[in-house]
């Protein structure tokens, strides 16, 4: 599995995932011996990806009252005629298990589609006036790209950190003008 090496020291990984482990979900405690899951305020590099960082991932997310939620996310390559749309690039799709509902978040359907015309998750990124921006959206009806939502609901996360051993960042979810929101950390299984 290739891997992506993030110009911020992996060392760090496990001082900023820590709480991470225990919780409910999938069973189990996915985060590695001694690590914690706690909220960043970094900001991503201008060269940062997810690019190169497929397979499965453990992940935990964190809703401000506490409330967790242990699932997983696999990544796989998008087929090379689908990895952008316009200035966007589309490098990962994929599948997931979270129980987003379990955290006050939406639980969008379609997160097991494997269809990369309509897969359960997608990476998207691009380089906006505040910087680089990735974001990983959850539901196969938010990543249909030939017919985009205009409106409905959104689950997504979107990482502040990428590093060879993982990566973290915030979540929002929304729904008609209701929104949550949160932090999240995702390392790969096994670790």
């Amino acid at each position: 599995m290739k891997r992506v090496t993030a110009r911020i020291s992996c060392g760090l990984l496990a001082v900023a995932i820590g709480a991470c482990g225990g919780g409910g979900g999938t069973g189990g405690s996915p985060a590695p011996a001694g690590a914690t899951c706690a909220p960043t305020d970094a900001v991503l590099p201008s060269d940062a990806t997810l690019a190169g960082m497929e397979g499965t991932y453990r992940v935990v997310a964190v809703a401000p009252d506490g409330r967790r939620v242990e699932g997983r996310v696999e990544f796989t390559e998008r087929p090379v005629d689908m990895r952008s749309v316009g200035r966007t690039s589309l490098p990962l799709e994929g599948t997931a298990e979270i129980d987003f509902a379990a955290i006050g978040a939406v639980a969008p359907s379609g997160m097991d589609s494997a269809d990369s015309a309509r897969p359960g998750v997608l990476v998207l990124e691009s380089d906006e006036a505040s910087g680089r921006r990735i974001l990983v959206r959850f539901g196969a009806a938010a990543n249909d790209l030939a017919q985009p939502m205009f409106d409905g609901s959104i689950t997504r996360f979107e990482p502040r950190e990428i590093r060879a051993d993982g990566f973290l960042g915030t979540w929002r979810s929304t729904v008609g003008g209701r929104s949550s929101s949160g932090y999240f950390c995702a390392w790969p299984d096994g670790s």
